[in-house]
């Protein structure tokens, strides 16, 4: 429905080069993009059933879908509006994994990326990505 707030929620990383996921019309004051916490192994303690927002920490700065330190877990090329998840950040040896394609390369920031705690038994196969509608625990 037209104004009302959608939640891209990515259960896991696609490790298989045939799952694409893509998300069509995106719009940052509307709609949000969370990733499970469990499926994507990124151990924050405050994850829970409702999104929150993701540490800044987490997201690489750079807009061309490249990692500058070990601790970041995603970075988006604005240039392909390709989202990206790599469990090792720029260590050596890492292995970078498309999560999704936004359409139309859509500005993307800290603000829109989210986190919440998904069971790993509730995981499916394969990774999906669902609209999840809830309200948001820290958004404006």
């Amino acid at each position: 429905m037209e104004g009302e707030q959608r939640i891209s929620l990515f259960q896991q990383p696609a490790v298989r080069l045939v799952i694409r996921n893509s998300v069509d019309g995106f719009n940052g004051r509307r709609d949000k993009i969370a990733f499970s916490d469990a499926g994507f192994n990124l151990g924050l303690s405050s994850a829970g059933p409702r999104p929150r927002p993701l540490p800044a920490s987490l997201i690489s700065p750079k807009t061309n879908g490249a990692f500058i330190n070990t601790t970041e877990r995603f970075s988006y090329d604005a240039a392909t509006g390709a989202l990206y998840y790599d469990a090792h950040g720029d260590a050596a040896r890492s292995s970078r994994h498309l999560v999704a394609v936004l359409s139309g390369h859509p500005i993307l920031g800290g603000v829109d990326l989210f986190f919440a705690f998904l069971s790993p038994d509730r995981l499916e196969e394969p990774p999906v990505m669902r609209l999840w509608e809830c309200p948001l625990r820290g958004a404006p």
